[in-house]
């Protein structure tokens, strides 16, 4: 057992070695141009847990103007949290241009 989990440190490393922005953002392009679900409709898995969020989220925003979501992916929690709070203005980013596409698809009309 402890062979085992000294090597993860060693995996670890090696992974992080490996990593780089080129090939994490051709990933995340890729995942996020396959997309073709209503993250908004019942049906999808994930909807209560974009609303839960946004639910525990919004007491922050109290008194916030404007917000910005770094890493926001294809935007379902930033568009949520618009659609709830539409006297703030929310901007979202990513490295991924797929990703940028997506969300501004789901963003909410003023």
């Amino acid at each position: 057992m402890f062979e085992k989990l000294g090597s993860l440190p060693r995996r670890l490393r090696w992974a992080l070695h490996q990593w780089n922005p080129a090939a994490d953002r051709e990933f995340h392009d890729a995942l996020f141009s396959a997309q073709r679900f209503d993250p908004f409709s019942f049906a999808y898995p994930g909807y209560i847990t974009i609303r839960r969020f946004a639910e525990l989220t919004e007491p922050h925003l109290e008194g916030v103007r404007h917000a910005v979501d770094l890493g926001c992916g294809p935007g379902e929690i930033t568009c949520e949290l618009a659609r709830r709070n539409p006297r703030i203005s929310f901007l979202g980013v990513d490295h991924s241009e797929a990703a940028i596409a997506r969300a501004r698809t789901r963003r909410p009309s003023r």
